[in-house]
């Protein structure tokens, strides 16, 4: 007589057990890891755009290079920040001893699906991006050397005169 064998269905439930373990943390790091890229990619576009609003700032302004961030900071950044909210300025320094603007961007990265706080309790990223753009007016150097140049010119024709 031939016993039954059981081990074919024993067998076949382990996986079943071993992905309900497994699967929750796979899904957590996966769904990290999205999050950390949404936030990378609004942080390297803040850099980018803090940047370029220092330098407009720098160029096109020469009364006051901070005012004219501000004003030009809604007009300039647009609606590509991917699963991030729009930057703020949340600091604009102008030292005009040393020539240097400073301009800081923060924005946040949204968590739709992780707003209870048993599974996420920080709700949102909250990031900050900045540079320091260094600004000199090489027009005004290169004509205060014109004239300089100019002026020594004419002292050492009025020397080799006399």
């Amino acid at each position: 007589m031939r016993r039954p064998c059981f081990c074919k269905n024993k067998l076949n439930a382990y996986f079943t057990v071993e992905l309900a373990m497994i699967f929750p943390i796979v899904l957590l790091v996966i769904v990290t890891i999205i999050h950390l890229a949404f936030m990378m990619y609004g942080r390297t576009i803040m850099a980018q755009d803090s940047y370029i609003l220092g330098l407009r700032g720098a160029i096109l302004s020469k009364d006051d290079p901070a005012a004219y961030t501000n004003s030009s900071l809604d007009a300039y950044i647009g609606n590509y920040y991917l699963g991030n909210e729009k930057p703020k300025s949340s600091q604009i320094n102008v030292d005009s001893k040393d020539k240097v603007i400073k301009v800081v961007l923060s924005s946040k990265t949204y968590h739709g699906g992780t707003k209870f706080e048993n599974i996420n309790p920080f709700i949102n990223w909250i990031y900050n991006q900045g540079f320091e753009v260094s600004y000199e007016r090489p027009v005004e150097k290169i004509r205060l050397f014109k004239r300089v140049y100019d002026i020594g010119k004419i002292g050492v024709s009025k020397i080799k005169e006399n």
